[in-house]
């Protein structure tokens, strides 16, 4: 329905024009600035949206001649950094690129993003650290850290296309250490949340921007690694993310959707990994190499070796391309869960 909705307000926002640069007329000014800011607003639910689903955004930056503005906000940034991310490294047509191209793209798409990230970082310690009897938003800091949230899993998801060297897990190191990072975060986030007792409404607020806004990867990251790797660590982050979003003790609220859906994985992963650890009496090459018992996991699907495909031979770049694309629409399908009015 979101989807439905934003479809149709990114097309009425363009056959009205409000993404083109017109000549400045005096009696239109407060009237043009209004229009504008209606149309970024749209602009940013558009780009979620889009990526969240896999599908082409409603409004092309190529089509876009307003003028530049250089304190244009932060989320328009990032909401440009997402169109990019999709157009440039999971689309279709991006997904055939070479691997040297697609590590190009990240380098300059992460370190963009990186800079946003620094910018949010510094605002949320300016606004902890005002004085005693300044005026500050309390809120504000809350919503800075569901900023960060969202941006830290954009992050994620821009380093799980980088290509990976030949390793028991499917996932480089640099992108799990983000995946990591990000649940942290969220935890701080959901702490200061859950103290904001002056309005209830605030955790589902939260869930539904940072977690289901936009595609929120870093628990499908760590759960690929757990599983191949047979990771307790990572399989505690994921049940600390799963139990974080359900209910307090206290409260009389049913469990949250997501909570269901996550709980439930981690269950299925707590399993899987309990009947596959090596034993005292396992060979040790399983030991020292647990990817040959496991093979290529991931996340929702299981994935051939690279090299070899029905009919024929896989090159490397190709092999990379099939693991990322599976990968990602795998991790779709877990996301549309989300969608459904299911009972897990």
């Amino acid at each position: 329905m979101a989807w439905t909705f934003i479809s149709a307000a990114s097309d009425l926002c363009q056959r009205l024009g409000y993404h083109r640069s017109r000549p400045p007329r005096d009696d239109d000014k407060s009237l043009r600035a209004a229009q504008e800011r209606l149309f970024w607003t749209i602009h940013r639910m558009d780009k979620g949206l889009s990526f969240r689903f896999g599908r082409p955004s409603n409004i092309r930056d190529a089509e876009i001649t307003l003028p530049h503005n250089p304190k244009e906000p932060r989320f328009t940034k990032v909401a440009r950094i997402q169109g990019r991310a999709y157009d440039e490294l999971y689309s279709p047509a991006a997904l055939s690129r070479p691997i040297a191209e697609r590590a190009r793209i990240i380098e300059i798409l992460g370190t963009e993003l990186r800079v946003l990230i620094g910018e949010t970082h510094a605002e949320i310690f300016d606004a902890t650290n005002q004085p005693g009897d300044s005026e500050a938003d309390p809120m504000r800091v809350v919503y800075l850290q569901c900023d960060l949230v969202c941006q830290y899993s954009l992050l994620a998801l821009i380093w799980r296309a980088a290509p990976v060297v030949q390793g028991p897990s499917s996932v480089s190191e640099d992108c799990v250490a983000i995946a990591r990072e990000t649940l942290d975060i969220h935890h701080q986030c959901m702490l200061a949340v859950n103290n904001c007792k002056g309005d209830p409404s605030m955790v589902i607020r939260y869930i539904n921007w940072a977690i289901m806004h936009i595609p929120f990867v870093p628990f499908s990251i760590l759960f690929t690694r757990a599983i191949q790797l047979l990771d307790f660590a990572d399989l505690a982050r994921l049940e600390n993310f799963a139990t974080s979003l359900g209910p307090g003790t206290d409260s009389s609220e049913s469990f949250t959707h997501p909570y269901r859906l996550y709980d439930l994985l981690c269950k299925a992963a707590r399993i899987y990994i309990d009947r596959n650890i090596p034993s005292s009496s396992t060979d040790a090459t399983l030991v020292d190499n647990p990817s040959i018992s496991l093979g290529q996991f991931d996340f929702g699907s299981i994935v051939p070796d690279a090299g070899m495909v029905e009919g024929g031979n896989l090159g490397i770049d190709d092999a990379q391309m099939y693991d990322l694309s599976d990968w990602y629409y795998s991790n779709q399908q877990i996301m549309n869960l989300l969608d459904e009015d299911l009972m897990f």
